[in-house]
């Protein structure tokens, strides 16, 4: 009898980090759970497969052969598991998508392909930043990393570049007539202040009195109230193409960040003709209807 298949990808992944926490955060689970895996598999084995070295953790020699076992067997097997479990006639796609890339973009053009392909079936879930591709959950993994493909067949959409912009209306009422653009907006949050906090350093030496909007815990509840007019909120405008193209949302200058951060779509070795039609489809027409090549900006810089 052998460990369950699960507990040994969890092991790999820690050995690889050396921390419990951050394969925890690649795998979609807790510190706890992993802790737990991790400890099923050395009560398996009846030898310690890590040990503590100072605040971190190591491999112990048992462990480090394990590893490199592994490290050679596990990717032949996933291989040859994907390929059984995904066959070329498969008409089933599973897809796991940001919720930013989902909701603004991928939904919206679904009857699109699903006239052209009415024979495949699309489970959509939601995917996570800087998640890595399972073939396990998923055959289509659209997520976000900075400019360094953790795989080599990931394919780059489009540039996270963010920048600050606004209503037409709230532009309008709010900006535009005023001598400093800023003094006094209201400022939308997401997630967090951090990447305001960044924005605004780029922006100007000097200090910016703004007000503070809420923090949405959730990217379409802060789009939803960006749109609305609720204040100004830093945006990543190629997933926001289409209302700035349309003129509902103002650009409201050139500085911008996260330009280093991309979008990208993630496939199996195996791809069913399914699956490669559906990627061709988004690429084709979803990719391309999102970018925009030269945001204008409308308020002068500082």
């Amino acid at each position: 009898m052998s460990p369950p298949m699960n507990t040994l990808h969890t092991f790999r992944l820690v050995a690889q980090l050396l921390n419990m926490s951050k394969a925890g955060q690649q795998l979609g689970l807790t510190h706890s759970a992993v802790s737990g895996q991790i400890k099923r598999l050395e009560a398996w084995f009846g030898r310690r497969l890590f040990r503590k070295a100072g605040r971190n953790i190591e491999l112990t020699p048992v462990g480090a052969e394990l590893l490199s076992m592994l490290d050679t067997t596990l990717p032949v097997i996933d291989e040859v598991s994907q390929r059984l479990r995904r066959s070329d006639v498969s008409k089933s796609v599973a897809i796991s998508c940001l919720p930013s890339v989902a909701v603004r973009w991928l939904v919206p053009a679904l009857p699109e392909f699903m006239k052209m392909r009415s024979d495949v079936t699309l489970q959509i879930s939601y995917s996570q930043p800087g998640q890595t591709f399972d073939a396990d959950k998923h055959d289509i993994l659209i997520t976000v990393y900075d400019d360094t493909l953790p795989d080599p067949k990931a394919l780059k959409l489009f540039s996270r570049r963010t920048m600050l912009v606004a209503s037409q209306q709230y532009f309008i009422n709010k900006i535009s007539t005023k001598e400093s653009p800023l003094d006094g907006v209201t400022v939308l949050h997401d997630e967090t202040k951090e990447a305001w906090n960044t924005w605004v350093k780029k922006y100007s030496s000097e200090l910016v009195k703004v007000k503070n909007g809420p923090i949405f815990e959730d990217f379409n509840m802060f789009a939803s109230a960006v749109i609305a007019g609720h204040g100004v909120g830093l945006c990543p405008v190629e997933i926001f193409s289409r209302e700035i193209k349309s003129g509902e949302l103002v650009i409201f200058s050139d500085v911008s960040i996260f330009s280093e951060k991309f979008y990208m779509l993630t496939t199996g070795s195996h791809p069913s003709r399914a699956v490669s039609a559906f990627v061709r489809w988004f690429t084709d027409h979803c990719v391309e209807a999102a970018r925009l090549d030269a945001p204008p900006a409308h308020v002068a810089e500082p």
